[in-house]
This record gives structure tokens, C-alpha cells and sequence, in this order.
């Protein structure tokens, strides 16, 4: 029992790590955006450069870890035996972190960085990004386009997968179906989020017909990060303390059995 007990503890550690890289990454982008639009009016070539690698590494971050996000939630959901991987969380910060590195050091070595400048329809420029520039738009296309395209299928699919699985053990009984309907709800928003479901009205944004889209679009997506902390405090903060206080009961219990003895 107490050996469950520790499983629980780790499987739940492996949770809140891997949320949290994700909540990291979605600040880091933030920031990065931040600095980008600050900076890149008057900077040189080179630090326009440096800035363009550094949004991009980050955007992909976001990304890689929205994938892993999906991966995990297959793991645990779907292919439920024989998933022990060992140095887990390890292994997964070493794709979340490292992979954007390869890819954001391809791009930088085909010279993809530079200024970009953002125009209307009427091709009057309007701000300039430090970002990939527009000769290298295939790059653009690749690695944040398709890169996400496909992180989205898969995350759909998992998720389509899990809500069935969910719904079908409900259905037979072999889950208590005691809890709040604002508490699923919740769990499926959170789940939405970690998906990163919402990155995909980027795909609906054509023109200036799809304004109210792009601010629904910018919103959503720069809010993420507070909504999935919200959702884990939520979510997680009871069960960490409940878990936490039956464990050390647990140990108390076993050292006082073994005293008695």
C-alpha cells in the first residue's frame, strides 16, 4: 500500500512538472514578445537576429510542449500498461527544451532571422518584428505551420479518444459519477488549453474580415498561461494536500506498528 502511495506521489509530481514546463514556456514566449516589439524598431542587424531566434525558440517550446502535453495524456489514458519510463520528466524536458534548439539553429544558420515587417492589405508597414524574414516565408510555413498542424490533429485525436473512453467508463459504472458538472467542465477547458486548442483560430484568420477572430485569437492565447494555472491550483492544490497528508499518515502508522512489534 504504501508503495501505491509513492507511485501516486511520482505520477503526480510527473503531472505538475510537466504542466508547469508548459505554464514556462507560454511565459517565456510572452516575454520574448515582448522585448521583440520593444526592441526592434532600432536595433541592429545582428540583435534583430538574435531576437528573431530567441521568439521562434520559444514559440516552439510552446509547441513541443503542447505535444507532450497530448503524448502524456495518451500514456495515461489510453495505453495504460507498460508505460513506466524511467528519469521521465528528464527525458521530456530534454524534447521540450532541445528540440526547438535544432531547429531554431537550422534556421539561424540558413540565415531565416531578420526584420520583419508587418504590413496592411493595403501594404502600408505598420510595425517590424524581429522574426523570420519574408524571403524565407517557407521556413515560417514549415516549422510553425505545419509543425503545429500536425500537433493539433494528434492533440485532437487524443483528446476525441480520451472524452470517449471517459464517457464509456461512466456509462458502465466503473467510474463514480459523483462529481460536479462545473468540476468536468472545468477538466475538459483545462484539457482544451493544454492542448492548445485554441492556437488553431490562427488557421481561420484570412483578411480583414477575420478581425474579431485575431483579437479572439491574441486574447485566448495570451491569457493560456493564467488559465491553466488557475485550472491547476484549482484542480490539483486538494488532491497534492490530500495526498500529502495520507501519506505521512501512512509512514506514521507504519512506525508505530513496527515500534509496537
Amino acid at each position: 500500500m504504501l508503495r501505491c502511495r509513492f507511485r501516486l506521489e511520482e505520477t503526480l509530481r510527473t503531472n505538475l512538472g510537466l504542466h508547469m514546463n508548459l505554464v514556462g514556456s507560454l511565459l517565456l514566449l510572452n516575454l520574448a514578445f515582448l522585448l521583440n516589439s520593444g526592441l526592434s524598431g532600432g536595433t541592429q542587424p545582428g540583435t534583430c537576429k538574435v531576437l528573431g531566434g530567441i521568439t521562434h525558440y520559444c514559440l516552439l517550446c510552446c509547441f513541443t510542449w503542447m505535444a507532450l502535453e497530448g503524448c502524456h495524456l495518451y500514456l495515461l489514458f489510453v495505453k495504460v500498461l507498460g508505460t513506466y519510463v524511467r528519469h521521465y520528466l528528464v527525458k521530456l524536458c530534454l524534447v521540450g527544451w532541445g528540440f526547438p534548439v535544432l531547429v531554431v539553429g537550422v534556421a539561424g544558420v540558413i540565415g531565416s532571422y531578420g526584420q520583419y515587417s508587418i504590413r496592411t492589405v493595403d501594404h502600408q508597414i505598420i510595425a517590424h518584428l524581429c522574426w523570420i524574414t519574408s524571403k524565407h516565408l517557407l521556413v515560417h510555413y514549415i516549422t510553425n505551420c505545419g509543425y503545429f498542424g500536425l500537433i493539433f490533429l494528434f492533440n485532437t485525436a487524443v483528446f476525441g479518444v480520451v472524452t470517449q473512453k471517459s464517457c464509456s467508463l461512466r456509462g458502465t459504472g466503473a467510474v463514480q459519477g459523483d462529481r460536479k458538472a462545473w468540476k468536468v467542465a472545468l477538466v475538459a477547458l483545462g484539457l482544451f488549453c493544454l492542448l492548445g486548442a485554441t492556437w488553431a483560430l490562427a488557421f481561420l484568420t484570412h483578411g480583414t474580415s477575420s478581425a474579431p477572430l485575431l483579437y479572439l485569437f491574441t486574447i485566448l492565447n495570451s491569457l493560456q498561461g493564467i488559465f491553466i494555472f488557475m485550472w491547476l491550483v484549482v484542480l490539483y492544490y486538494p488532491k497534492t494536500k490530500d495526498t500529502a497528508g495520507s501519506l505521512s499518515h501512512t509512514i506514521r502508522h507504519d512506525k508505530t506498528t513496527a515500534a509496537s512489534q
